[in-house]
């Protein structure tokens, strides 16, 4: 009999990772001239940093939705370190809807 293995705590796998996505926006609206997306992201990335959070930006390619960019706290090597981060962020009104996402 074998044993079951929870893969919220299983040890990540070489190279893969998770993090708090807190917001994400179509890269097309950051490109325009006077973008109010960028307006936003940058409002996103300062109040997370004034917050002391670790953030990063990451750019993804989702097929027919477009090219979009992350705004990501954090990197963790398990799922359960990235839960408790997000439960954090989501404490403050602004990020309440931060998930959990992997890499």
């Amino acid at each position: 009999v074998g044993a079951t293995v929870d893969e919220s705590d299983a040890p990540a796998d070489i190279g893969e990772r998770y993090s708090v996505m807190t917001a994400s926006f179509p890269l097309v609206d950051l490109t325009r001239a006077d973008s109010a997306a960028r307006v936003r992201q940058d409002a996103v990335i300062g109040q997370l940093q004034s917050l002391g959070y670790d953030v990063r930006l990451m750019d993804v390619n989702l097929g027919n939705r477009g090219e979009w960019r992350r705004v990501l706290v954090g990197e963790f090597a398990t799922q359960a370190e990235a839960k408790t981060q997000a439960n954090r962020v989501r404490q403050t009104t602004a990020f309440t809807d931060a998930q959990v996402i992997r890499y």
